[in-house]
């Protein structure tokens, strides 16, 4: 997972070609929706919950730190076959939202779908 979103995604954020390209983008950029989707492999990844929660942090702060007139970003993390025993996804999505973005008046939505077979 790491290495196929983080790869490109945060590159292609924080370090567009130009500097009039990214000035451009920063200027205009008001509203980001990064949706990932994957098969989760049974048994899943120990460190699955822990490594969403990282990810919304990271693609958080990419945000705050480069696009500060963004309006609106969402966030869905689209697992497949996850998991096959009952978990709190509720809770798990309030706790994936972020801090500082809706701080300044970002409209965000950061969660979790998972679709069981």
């Amino acid at each position: 997972m790491d290495s196929s979103l983080r790869k490109w995604l945060f590159p292609f954020l924080s370090n567009l070609p130009s500097p009039h390209l990214l000035e451009i983008v920063h200027d205009l950029l008001e509203i980001v929706h990064v949706t990932f989707s994957f098969v989760v492999p049974f048994p899943w990844p120990t460190d699955l919950h822990d490594w969403m929660r990282k990810f919304a942090a990271m693609l958080e702060a990419v945000l705050v730190n480069r696009f500060p007139r963004l309006r609106a970003a969402n966030l869905t993390l689209d697992l497949r076959n996850a998991h096959t025993r009952p978990y709190d996804w509720i809770s798990f999505n309030a706790d994936l939202q972020p801090k500082y973005l809706p701080a300044r008046g970002v409209a965000c939505k950061f969660k979790a779908q998972v679709y069981r077979p």
